[in-house]
């Protein structure tokens, strides 16, 4: 874990300091107090102020764009596109952030198994339609339930992969059929630039 920001009141003294761990990004420190709405907090780049009705927002650069993704916290969700047995044919997604960035967690869930038994990989591409199992290695599709590239990688997925500005994240059959399979993703990313 590593700290990237602190903030400070009108004393000097920290209240917070936001922290990045291999899951994400999480706030420590003094927690803003009911009651003490209209709070301004500091640093050497700019700051955050808490205004009346709890709403948070960043003031004078206060949180810089090379200390956090432009989605920090916020991870892509979707339906699974099961369009064919071809290369992304379960999900194809271009890098929707316009920088690199590293993919830290894929969760697949698949709500309706095919409708015989297949496996699927998931992975960082050059284009839409090109498979990859760089993430995960033989997804059951064949079966509901939840996998990701932490527990269930196989042989040649990771738990950490660069995603880059022009690349895709695809879904692709691996063995079997797809067909009639149905489910969700979500995908944590972290600023690689």
């Amino acid at each position: 874990m590593a700290t990237i920001q602190r903030w400070y009141d009108g004393s000097g003294n920290e209240v917070m300091a936001l922290e990045s761990y291999a899951g994400g990004y999480r706030l420590t420190g003094n927690v803003i107090q009911p009651g003490s709405l209209n709070t301004s907090l500091t640093n050497s780049s700019g700051g955050i102020e808490i205004t009346s009705g709890g709403i948070l927002q960043v003031v004078d650069g206060g949180i810089t764009p090379p200390r956090m993704s432009p989605k920090a916290g916020q991870p892509l969700v979707g339906d699974l596109n099961v369009t064919g047995t071809g290369g992304g044919g379960v999900l194809s997604l271009a890098n929707p952030f316009g920088v690199d960035v590293y993919v830290t967690r894929i969760v697949v869930v698949i709500t309706g198994a095919s409708s015989s038994a297949s496996t699927s990989d998931a992975g960082i591409a050059a284009d839409g339609t090109t498979s990859a199992d760089n993430l995960i290695d033989g997804l059951n599709t064949g079966a509901a339930g939840a996998f990701d590239n932490i527990d269930d990688q196989g042989s040649n997925g990771s738990s950490t992969r660069k995603w880059g500005s022009s690349q895709f994240l695809t879904i692709s059959q691996a063995s079997g059929t797809v067909t009639g399979a149905t489910g969700r993703y979500w995908i944590h990313c972290v600023d690689a630039s």
